[in-house]
């Protein structure tokens, strides 16, 4: 594991393994996704410690992904929690629902065809049972359908 890290770290330079052109990080995009992992990991906020204006079009796609992602689910009444070097929104759903988190999600992906992460389920004692993950990483046309499902589902 040194290894990885000193070599994610060490600006070491790279073409992104699918065009041949060099990424503005430096890094391979399976180096920074193991780089973003690590950030994730120690819960830094570093990823937005930077020029904003020369970051790679992987990591923008990811902060706008957040972005819209936060702002529709802050719309349908969720209430995110802040966050920081991760691929997951965290919200609450206490303001929704009186179901459990797990329940929650299963009906979500029953009925919204939407499937969220209950955050219970990484707990021996499976509380807190009112928070549920988003995963933002995915295609920003992933992340439009969802909330055009979830608006549909909480609408209707």
């Amino acid at each position: 594991m040194k290894y990885r890290i000193r070599f994610c770290c060490s600006g070491y330079h790279v073409s992104n393994g699918t065009t041949g052109v060099s990424s503005n990080t430096r890094l391979a995009p399976a180096e920074q996704q193991t780089l973003m992992t690590l950030w994730a990991m120690a819960r830094s906020p570093l990823i937005l410690g930077a020029n904003l204006t020369a970051l790679d079009d992987a990591t923008l796609k990811l902060i706008a992904n957040r972005d819209v992602l936060r702002e529709a689910i802050v719309r349908l009444g969720f209430k995110p929690l802040a966050c920081e070097g991760s691929y997951f929104l965290t919200a609450d759903i206490s303001g929704l629902t009186n179901e459990s988190d797990r329940d929650f999600c299963e009906r979500l992906v029953r009925e919204a065809g939407v499937a969220l992460i209950p955050l219970s389920v990484f707990f021996a004692d499976g509380k807190p049972d009112n928070l549920v993950r988003f995963a933002f990483c995915k295609k920003r046309a992933v992340i439009d359908e969802a909330v055009a499902r979830l608006e549909k589902f909480f609408t209707s």
